[in-house]
């Protein structure tokens, strides 16, 4: 059995690499999250991700922590797939989430919508 983590060198840090995410990066919403991804060869592992939970809609730092959480762990034991397609294809991707909602969603619902997230993404690399 596969253990799912999230290691160090899978988290995006890079503010060179953020800020071409953001720049020219493919984009869609799927709510609660905005996602930004971009195909991005000039890394070590095929998946870098990032979560990001804005202070303008979270003013308290417990809240937007555990949001960040919650997303974190969602991916987390769903990335398997996604990381399968992109060593088969020999592809490299970021990944950003940026948490958009106002409300603060239960983890049964991030799930739901990381995992629709994931498979959206997947299925723009399969064309």
């Amino acid at each position: 059995m596969k253990k799912h983590t999230l290691k160090k060198q899978e988290r995006l840090k890079s503010r060179k690499v953020i800020e071409k995410l953001f720049a020219e990066g493919n984009t869609f919403t799927i709510h609660p999250y905005r996602v930004f991804w971009l195909p991005f060869e000039e890394q070590d592992t095929p998946l870098k991700f990032a979560i990001g939970v804005p202070k303008k809609r979270f003013k308290n730092a417990v809240d937007r922590n555990l949001l960040k959480r919650r997303s974190r762990e969602a991916y987390r034991t769903q990335k398997y797939n996604l990381e399968n397609i992109l060593l088969k294809n020999s592809m490299k991707i970021a990944l950003f989430l940026v948490y958009i909602s106002d409300a603060e969603m239960e983890y049964p619902i991030i799930q739901e919508q990381v995992h629709e997230i994931i498979h959206k993404i997947e299925d723009s690399l399969n064309y």
